[in-house]
């Protein structure tokens, strides 16, 4: 209330606004910073904020904040923000907005231009397409976005900048997906970004890596609410006794003891032992007080949401709507008032929610009705743009073939400007409305089917799983849509890590494919027999690789499926890639060339990177790294930030063993950032390995050994065992580096007693067996392991490995007093065409006896 919030300024809150100054000088300072603002309604959070602001002299301040009617609406909050940092009026139409857009970006961000068409979707706007965004696949425009926004705002946001993100608990998800992206970037920023929320599931929640300053306003003191109810009561002041009474029951929140106090003034009769005992009883008390026709207009006008706008009232309530100039608004004051020009505002949410449950459910539904029937009469047919707001109010009015329409078209809408998580809860809608409708189960099948794609999308893997088995029973009458949703089981199955079960999934798929025919049959199988390639790949099962990429290419071939030989071609050259086998490893040519066919940058990335790793192996260092830029370009190109890190970690990786390692880590860490964000677990892992052995050569060992700890618990528990074996390899490294050759050979003991026979990690193990044992004095099994290292090394034509191999070799001669000078060349001169300028090894005794 008015009351309220006026008296609220008037009570100190010293420690919050201290910390807030703070984190705002280290603004204005350029040092950006996060504020998490959290609290129960009435506990003072928006009056904190109001100081807050009052005390920032010079920064410019924007606000959005979420809304609860429009928590489905894609971009609704960030649209607010946008709209206001780029100073187009929020009311402005999409021509105007995208207008005012592109005249911002060739002012102030021209390299952003391209990319205008996207910005256009979170700014509501509408502006000519582009050939760059034309082609970005649709699967990572949504990164692109985000990425996007962010330099936006760098361009735009050049001063000291105050963002607040009001009742962040209702934010849409797409917004809050934005502004999280914002929030990995601020570091070195002049932005204070502040969110406000109350202590609830959903919305907006500030992620921890962003290491916000969390602020949770404690309740205030008995004495200062004793303050409040003195300036509150100046003219008209409680008893001792009563105000001990209403300070008790208030329990520390502002707002709830303004409310206490503003009851009892309206009613002399009530005493403090008669009060409501919460904040919203007591809300629901004064509302009831209110006179009969007023109390109704209230809770009709809470049908609207919190903030409404009066044409829509006047056409949705009719005559049940006062006058601008009717008495009725000067009574209503306290509980709604018109915030600006046509749009009216609850003067507190809590007002607008206690007003909309104390509403009889026939009631509701019927305004909800009328709401709905009147957007779409001044839609003229055009209900795209308001089909969010449709399927709400006709879903809440049980109009369902109406919901089913409109929840179908607001998902498919939300799908389109990439907001997965809106399109996921209007489809849950739609099949909500559809089997009210009793519909047949053929008609439900793609919407189960396009629910649980959107919710693959956005990581919902078990929501998505429960959706295709749905949808699977759907398709009871359908065997291509029955095998499909076999399929996407499995592929959920493998996402979730659970490899045993997608197993089953893509056999029962293969089968029920069996007797089929037809082209949509044939593709589906060779899309079956990837998918084993791909888990087999996952697994670490080489040999089952080779066996379904061969047999995928065969069907690909009969069904046309060029994507499906596609993957299989470049998963051929992987594997014998890991195996070693270079010489059948001849299939990236012919897998670019159908990438190219297909303009398949996502696909030609991924080639790209293969051979970037395979001239990696073969010691072509500089070819590598063109290779994986290549790659990394191709990928982003089309958005795909998160394999475009792939690349930036694979050069990182010749870096580090270069021994240039200042210039790897920045590489490693960017990638590990944009793999933490997009909740990739796996790829978390393969960034933390990379990163442990890094820190361990350069002398950072227990960094190293939580790193590699990291990577080795979450490999083992997805099963993957070609990335174990890796990860494993490289903790015996650490060990030897730092001096732990006991250790050392006690780990590499504990995980299987030494390298498979021919394995990718056979030469790196074998040397950490051998120079584990020179430090321990024992110079014959030293050498019979560094023999065994360079043989390895040598069959799997790792130049790399036999340099170290002969580095070591040629220590344990030297320790036996004989000339290592050739090994010594030799070693050099491959390190010298490789680039190396530093080598990590561990500390050998300066002189041992042999044994």
């Amino acid at each position: 209330t008015r009351a309220g919030r006026q008296a609220g300024r008037l009570v100190g809150r010293d420690a919050e606004l201290t910390i807030l100054r703070i984190a705002l000088d280290a603004a204005r300072a350029g040092r950006g910073g996060v504020v998490e603002l959290v609290g129960e309604p009435g506990i003072g959070k928006s009056r904190i904020l109001e100081e807050l602001a009052a005390h920032a002299a010079g920064v410019h301040l924007v606000t959005a904040s979420g809304h609860v009617y429009e928590r489905l609406t894609p971009y609704r909050t960030v649209r607010q923000l946008l709209r206001r940092a780029l100073g187009i009026a929020e009311d402005a139409d999409q021509t105007t907005a995208g207008d005012r857009l592109l005249e911002v970006l060739r002012a102030d961000a021209a390299d952003l231009l391209p990319w205008a068409p996207l910005l256009a979707i979170a700014v509501h706007a509408v502006v000519p397409p582009t050939a760059v965004v034309d082609q970005l696949d649709e699967e990572f425009r949504k990164a692109r976005l985000e990425s996007s926004l962010v330099r936006l705002l760098e361009h735009v946001l050049v001063g000291p900048t105050l963002l607040v993100v009001d009742d962040a608990h209702w934010v849409d998800e797409a917004s809050a997906d934005l502004v999280r992206a914002l929030l990995r970037e601020i570091e070195g920023r002049p932005w204070l970004v502040c969110v406000v929320r109350r202590d609830v599931d959903g919305g907006l929640v500030v992620p921890r890596e962003s290491r916000p300053i969390a602020l949770r306003p404690a309740a205030l003191s008995d004495e200062d609410l004793t303050v409040l109810i003195d300036e509150l009561t100046d003219d008209r002041p409680l008893a001792p006794h009563e105000a001990a009474a209403v300070v008790r029951r208030a329990g520390g929140n502002p707002l709830f003891l303004a409310e206490l106090v503003a009851a009892m003034r309206l009613d002399d009769e009530t005493s403090a032992d008669q009060l409501p005992d919460s904040l919203e009883a007591v809300v629901m008390a004064r509302i009831d007080r209110l006179p009969s026709r007023e109390r109704a207009l209230l809770r009709r006008l809470s049908v609207l949401g919190a903030t409404f706008d009066r044409r829509l009232a006047e056409a949705a309530l009719a005559e049940e709507m006062p006058a601008p100039d009717d008495p009725t608004w000067a009574r209503l004051a306290d509980f709604v008032a018109q915030d600006r020009p046509g749009i009216f505002q609850f003067q507190h949410s809590l007002i607008r929610d206690v007003s909309y449950e104390s509403t009889p459910y026939r009631l509701r539904r019927e305004l909800h009705a009328r709401i709905g029937e009147t957007l779409e009469r001044e839609a003229n047919g055009d209900t795209a743009s308001l089909a969010g707001a449709l399927s709400l109010h006709f879903s809440s009015a049980r109009r369902y073939p109406a919901a089913l329409h409109y929840s179908r078209l607001a998902a498919e809408h939300a799908r389109g400007v990439y907001a997965s998580v809106e399109a996921a809860n209007y489809y849950r809608r739609a099949i909500d409305a559809a089997e009210r409708l009793q519909l047949d189960p053929a008609e439900l099948a793609p919407l189960h089917e396009a629910h649980g794609d959107a919710r693959q999308r956005i990581g919902e893997f078990r929501r998505a799983a429960q959706a295709y088995r749905s949808a699977r029973l759907a398709f009871a009458d359908d065997p291509i849509g029955h095998a499909r949703m076999l399929l996407k089981q499995g592929i959920v199955r493998q996402r979730m890590g659970r490899f045993a079960q997608a197993r089953r999934w893509f056999s029962r798929a293969k089968k029920a494919l069996a007797l089929l025919s037809g082209d949509e049959a044939a593709t589906l199988r060779s899309q079956v027999s990837v998918a084993f390639a791909s888990l087999a790949k996952d697994e670490g099962r080489m040999k089952l690789v080779v066996k379904w990429s061969t047999r995928c290419i065969e069907e690909a071939k009969i069904a046309g499926d060029k994507e499906s030989m596609a993957r299989a071609y470049s998963f051929l050259d992987a594997t014998f890639g890991v195996l070693g086998e270079w010489e059948r490893a001849a299939y990236s040519d012919r897998a670019l060339e159908l990438y190219v066919e297909l303009d398949d940058l996502w696909g030609q990335g991924v080639v790209l990177n293969n051979l970037g790793t395979r001239a990696y192996w073969q010691g072509r260092w500089d070819d590598a790294i063109a290779l994986y830029e290549r790659g990394g370009a191709a990928w982003e190109q089309i958005g795909d930030a998160v394999n475009a890190a792939i690349s930036a970690v694979n050069i990182g990786e010749i870096l580090s063993d270069q021994g240039r390692f200042a210039e790897a880590e920045p590489l490693m860490r960017k990638s590990l950032r944009v793999w933490a964000a997009a909740g990739d677990r796996a790829s978390v892992a393969y960034a933390q390995s990379n990163l442990g052995r890094l820190a361990a050569r350069m002398g950072r060992y227990d960094e190293a050994m939580g790193l590699l700890n990291s990577a080795q618990a979450e490999f083992s528990a997805a099963g993957a065992d070609g990335e174990l074996r890796d990860v494993e390899a490289r903790i015996s490294e650490c060990l030897v580096l730092r001096g732990d050759a006991e250790l050392a050979l006690a780990f590499v003991d504990r995980t299987g007693g030494g390298p498979p026979s021919g394995s990718q990690q056979a030469p790196m193990l074998y040397r950490i067996i051998g120079q584990a044992h020179v430090m321990l004095r024992d110079l014959d099994a030293a050498e019979e392991a560094l023999q065994r290292s360079l043989a390895a090394a040598h069959a799997r034509r790792t130049d790399y490995e036999v340099a170290l191999s002969q580095r070591a070799l040629a220590a344990v001669a030297e320790l036996r007093g004989a000339d290592a000078t050739a090994l010594r060349a030799e070693s050099g001169a491959i390190l010298a065409q490789l680039g190396v300028v530093e080598v990590a090894e561990p500390a050998l005794p300066a002189a041992v006896p042999a044994r």
